[in-house]
């Protein structure tokens, strides 16, 4: 099982952090492209949120970044110390008929949840702990089994 952690301040300049983090932890695990993607644009979101809403801007607390792996699945776990949200309750978006009427924002949760596996919420010592888990290597099995006769 392999563990790796960063911890991230409160700054937009920190996602810069992050991505690099991301992408050694991608090239480690030999994600394909699509996870990879899947990978950053999920906690980016994740993140971004935590430093939009759980702290707002000029408040000196760190956001902790944790991934695990274990066989074909890599959980990444972010701790914040923000006030409690459960993005799990959050409401569904609702979609216009026409794009022309879509509001921006209010997105991020609902294609998170669609990009995971599983997502997980808990509040845990004064922290919202939220876990994402992503199955490797899907797109390398889906090829195999397209080619077998």
């Amino acid at each position: 099982m392999m563990k790796q952690e960063i911890t991230l301040k409160n700054e937009w300049s920190e996602l810069d952090r992050l991505n690099g983090w991301l992408d050694k932890l991608a090239c480690g695990l030999g994600l394909s492209d699509h996870e990879n993607y899947m990978l950053h644009l999920a906690l980016e979101e994740i993140v971004t949120n935590v430093m939009k809403y759980a702290y707002g801007p000029g408040v000196q607390k760190d956001i902790n970044v944790h991934s695990q792996v274990s066989d074909n699945l890599l959980e990444v776990t972010v701790m914040d110390h923000g006030r409690p949200f459960n993005p799990l309750t959050a409401d569904e978006p609702v979609f216009p008929s026409k794009i022309e009427d879509m509001k921006v924002g209010g997105l991020g949760i609902h294609i998170v949840k669609t990009m995971v596996k599983d997502l997980r919420y808990e509040r845990r010592e004064g922290r919202n702990v939220l876990t994402m888990c992503i199955t490797r290597n899907q797109n390398k099995d889906r090829k195999r089994k397209e080619r077998e006769p």
